[in-house]
């Protein structure tokens, strides 16, 4: 297998958190999601967004102690930043031949792609709030709950 980018020993990547708490469609308070605890460190395949798309793929380390590839809904990630990867696990996940083209690299072209990846996430979703996210279609407010009398 030939690559297209040398090996290297970090690239640029955008980072961010998988939600310790969220609601599912369902009012079940839930944490993290199927493949991934609450806080976990993931990494975001910027380049295959699509931003119509509510959902995103991602690799972290899940909770079976492996790095995993998987999409993850939008409403579950926080704390989107703008970084580098220089563990080499995760760079090696990256180089594999199915992933290698969807992440960027350590080139110049690659920082600026990566940081207007974050901008955009950014101006889209609002992220960063402390929130626990109700992902019910129509989700009371807390104003239309009956008091209990006694």
């Amino acid at each position: 297998m030939i690559l297209d980018h040398p090996h290297t020993e970090w690239k640029y990547c955008a980072i961010a958190n998988i939600k310790k708490q969220h609601i599912d469609k369902n009012g079940i308070l839930r944490y993290g999601t199927s493949a991934f605890s609450g806080g976990t460190r993931v990494y975001l395949r910027g380049t295959l967004w699509d931003e119509n798309a509510d959902k995103i793929p991602v690799l972290g380390l899940c909770r079976g102690k492996h790095y995993y590839v998987g999409w993850v809904s939008a409403a579950l990630l926080e704390n989107v930043r703008f970084g580098r990867v220089y563990k080499p696990s995760v760079l090696k996940m990256m180089d594999h031949w199915e992933y290698q083209e969807s992440w960027w690299h350590d080139t110049p072209e690659d920082r600026v792609q990566a940081l207007d990846f974050v901008r955009r996430w950014k101006e889209k979703y609002k992220s960063d709030t402390d929130e626990i996210p109700d992902l019910r279609e129509n989700a009371p407010s807390f104003d239309d709950i009956p008091e209990n009398s006694q």
